[in-house]
């Protein structure tokens, strides 16, 4: 038997099969090696200019592979120049490739310095960012820096100061003159002149110059002490406004002290600051309580002769229209009054006219009855001295009066 080859051959055989067999697959491959055990090889490192010995290259706490995954530099600890490390951005949750994580104008460092919140671009949430505040002078840390009851955001749009509570310094915080409806950056909101202060102090209003919209303004009604608070102060029918106008007291219910209020008068016709309107020498009030007209002088109904011839009468008021001369001025410093020269050439004499004549040195002058005890003549030219002197003209309005009843 041939045993022996067999057993030579199944040797060689053998031994050509071990010199065969491929590596295992644990086993370093050429240009593969990894000294460091990072996850990169050494000629990949050596490439980047890592330490192939050292994991942590850079010494920031994490491995150049993983740096290498996450798109840090692992030659540098702090990839983004932000002055915080990859590690401690790794720990805060900031980008370590973005200096400036939220984008809102300060880097990662300065919002760690400033205690803001580096992944927030708005820490305090009042609608301004980190940066701006910063820029402004505001607290990014705090929503409403000035403690106003506003927002920082809220100013922004208000255009008042967030660093002030009193932009104006009318003494009203702008939360206030949000919520009264003011200009929290003027203190006088309606410009009439009295501070938007004042104004919430008195009840009226700081957005409307005439509060009681009487035509005049809140500090013109304070000049002239009526109410800025009522149309009509004196309650006599025409607001202030129109009274300041028409020349009547808003603050007197009856400018001409006639016994009618002006609202009266307006609805009469008669005039509020004349106390006798038709001149008859019978006040308003009274022509209305005796129902006679104060807008007409009206004869009387009955014989006007009769009540001439039956009653005393006598000259009670003499009111000058024109002086030529200059003549009352010279009774006024001897203490004369009209009066006083016309009352010795005063007679009555019976007309065929309606009235009576009454006569002053001269001709006649027609005189109406008022049925009331008194009458009115028509404008008089009195006239001192002859033709070939000087002659005084004065142009006189005579009202008369009923002395004594002779019936």
């Amino acid at each position: 038997m041939n045993r022996i080859p067999l057993i030579g051959l199944g040797v060689i055989f053998f031994t050509a099969c071990l010199d065969n067999q491929k590596p295992a697959e644990d086993d370093p491959v050429v240009g593969e090696i990894d000294s460091d055990g990072d996850g990169i090889s050494d000629a990949d490192e050596e490439a980047i200019g890592t330490d192939p010995t050292n994991s942590d290259s850079d010494g920031d706490g994490i491995g150049d592979g993983e740096e290498l995954e996450n798109g840090t530099d692992p030659n540098s600890t702090d990839s983004d120049g932000d002055c915080l490390s990859d590690s401690d951005e790794s720990a805060t949750g900031t980008d370590p490739n973005n200096g400036d994580t939220d984008g809102d104008g300060l880097n990662d460092s300065e919002e760690a310095t400033n205690g803001t919140d580096p992944t927030s671009s708005d820490t305090d949430g009042d609608g301004i960012n980190d940066g701006n505040e910063m820029e402004n002078g505001t607290d990014p840390t705090n929503a409403d820096s000035d403690g106003d009851g506003l927002s920082d955001g809220e100013e922004a749009n208000l255009g008042s100061d967030p660093t002030n509570s009193d932009s104006d310094g009318d003494g009203l915080s702008d939360s206030e003159e949000a919520d009264a409806g003011t200009d929290p950056n003027n203190s006088d909101s309606d410009g009439d002149e009295i501070s938007d202060t004042d104004e919430l102090s008195n009840g009226t209003d700081p957005t409307s110059s005439d509060t009681d919209g009487d035509g005049l303004s809140d500090s013109d009604e304070e000049s002239q002490g009526t109410d800025p608070l009522n149309a009509d102060s004196d309650g006599d029918g025409v607001n202030d406004g129109d009274e300041f106008s028409n020349g009547t007291d808003p603050s007197n219910a009856d400018s001409d002290g006639d016994g009618l209020s002006d609202g009266d008068e307006e609805s009469l016709g008669t005039d509020p600051t004349n106390t006798d309107s038709d001149g008859d020498a019978i006040s308003d009030g009274d022509e209305v309580a005796n129902g006679t007209d104060p807008t007409s002088f009206e004869l009387p109904s009955g014989n006007p002769n009769a009540i001439a011839n039956e009653g005393t009468w006598s000259l009670i008021n003499v009111t000058p229209q024109s002086d030529s001369c200059a003549i009352l001025p010279l009774l006024g410093a001897l203490g004369t009054q009209l009066e006083d020269l016309v009352v010795d050439a005063f007679f009555l004499e019976n007309s065929t006219n309606t009235g009576f004549d009454i006569y002053l040195d001269g001709p006649s002058t027609a005189c109406m009855l008022n049925g009331q005890g008194s009458f009115q003549c028509q404008l008089q030219t009195f006239s001192y001295g002859e033709s070939t002197a000087a002659i005084v003209d004065l142009e006189l309005d005579l009202f008369g009066g009923l002395v004594a009843d002779d019936k």
